[in-house]
């Protein structure tokens, strides 16, 4: 590929392997994928490389942005795939959506991505009282694998994705009140 063609999105608290970059974009090359996908720091790191063709699942990585080289025009030639205006969980959306239009998708099995836990006022830190943006991600998702024409391929591993997903932010939640706010805005939407 060209210089440009492919995008990375991190967090600029955060830390990247030095080898990330040349072993991610040798894996494009040599795949023509439209997405590399790598590990984060907790997870297994065997090295071992994994192809995925559409659907590909949702579940090969966590809902974050931050482990993935992407094909530029993936996101914007037909797609326009854009980030919701969420002050969590906007991540979500953007990552799913682009798996769901991949043809493509490499997984190595390495982890290059660290997160710097060690930041005030950093998202995950109270991500209890936001864990209700996870269920908007969802429906914007949602609206987008629908204009995609791509949501009866998807809805098995969406509906499988968005319980484990709400799952995850339910366990954050602390305050009763918002967890009863949390449950009834489900309730309503589902």
């Amino acid at each position: 590929g060209r210089s440009g063609d492919l995008i990375y999105i991190m967090a600029s608290d955060d830390v990247l392997d030095k080898d990330a970059f040349e072993t991610c974009i040798n894996l494009y090359r040599k795949y023509g994928a439209d997405i590399i996908l790598f590990n984060l720091y907790e997870q297994e790191s065997d090295g071992k490389i994994n192809i995925f063709n559409k659907p590909v699942p949702f579940n090969i990585t966590n809902p974050g942005d931050t482990t993935q080289l992407v094909r530029k025009d993936l996101i914007t030639k037909n797609n326009n795939i854009q980030y919701e205006n969420f002050k969590s969980c906007n991540d979500v959306t953007f990552t799913y959506s682009i798996l769901a239009c991949a043809k493509k998708v490499v997984k190595i099995n390495k982890c290059f991505y660290h997160y710097n836990t060690n930041v005030p006022n950093q998202i995950s830190a109270s991500r209890g009282n936001k864990a209700i943006n996870i269920i908007y991600a969802f429906d914007a998702l949602k609206s987008n694998l629908e204009k995609y024409g791509l949501f009866k391929l998807y809805q098995e591993n969406f509906n499988n994705t968005f319980a484990g997903c709400v799952k995850y932010e339910e366990q954050h939640i602390t305050d009763a009140e918002y967890r009863k706010s949390f449950f009834d805005t489900l309730k309503a939407k589902r």
